[in-house]
């Protein structure tokens, strides 16, 4: 069973160690024509993955903008495509980074679900690129950063990863999610809760989050809003 929370060094193993799983499923996911989600067992995590991928014709040049968009999204003031964004702040990490990782970051993202109380998750954040037309934003809980006293932490486990792939002039989107719960519960009955709600296909809710980020996303690159988001992401200090 895995943790919740990992080391930083841990972290950056396990993420390395998961790009050949989330490539593969990048591939079997094929060329999309519009919006898909597909959801598995993943054992290792003990939980389901869900992977929703979204196509937008006439975007694939914009491979590297969008991605370097996702990996401050922390950092950034809003989300369009995910309203339940709250804030965030983000900082580079300062240890050594296997061969895979290009740049990574600690941060932490808080987010209104419309429960009673906020959820956040403390994080470390990956950039990996296996190929000129394939960046990876891969994400995992850590420890070692500070509790929020007014928001209940919650939790990613791996594989959690926004996958951009160039396809020709489309660009593809892969928002793969693996987490055990919503924290409404202690780690392990609420784990044991979400996985009893998703085998009984009583996850309508969480499925159509996903859907509604991936037509968010596809807004988002339609409009050419991200470009002023992604400046503003990258330009702006880190924030505490």
């Amino acid at each position: 069973m895995p943790q919740p929370e990992i080391t930083t060094h841990d972290a950056l193993a396990e993420i390395a160690a998961s790009l050949p799983l989330l490539l593969r499923w990048v591939e079997e996911a094929g060329d999309t024509a519009d919006i898909a989600l597909r959801r598995r067992w993943h054992a290792p995590a003990a939980t389901f993955s869900y992977q929703t991928t979204a196509a937008v014709d006439g975007a694939g040049e914009d491979l590297d903008g969008i991605a370097d968009l996702f990996l401050h999204a922390s950092r950034l003031d809003r989300q369009p495509w995910y309203p339940a964004f709250l804030s965030g702040a983000s900082r580079p990490l300062d240890q050594p980074l296997p061969a895979s990782v290009r740049q990574a970051f600690s941060g932490r993202s808080r987010f209104d679900f419309g429960l009673p109380r906020d959820r956040y998750y403390n994080q470390l954040i990956a950039d990996l690129r296996p190929d000129a037309a394939t960046r990876v934003v891969a994400l995992r809980s850590i420890s070692g950063l500070p509790s929020l006293d007014d928001a209940v932490r919650a939790f990613t486990l791996s594989p959690t990863a926004d996958v951009f792939q160039r396809r020709g002039d489309r660009l593809l989107w892969h928002h793969i999610v693996t987490v055990a719960g919503a924290a409404l519960l202690p780690p392990g009955p609420d784990r044991l809760l979400m996985n009893a709600l998703r085998r009984l296909r009583l996850d309508r809710a969480e499925r159509r989050t996903y859907l509604e980020e991936a037509a968010g996303f596809q807004a988002l690159c339609r409009s050419g809003e991200w470009r002023a988001l992604a400046s503003a992401g990258r330009l702006s200090p880190p924030r505490e």
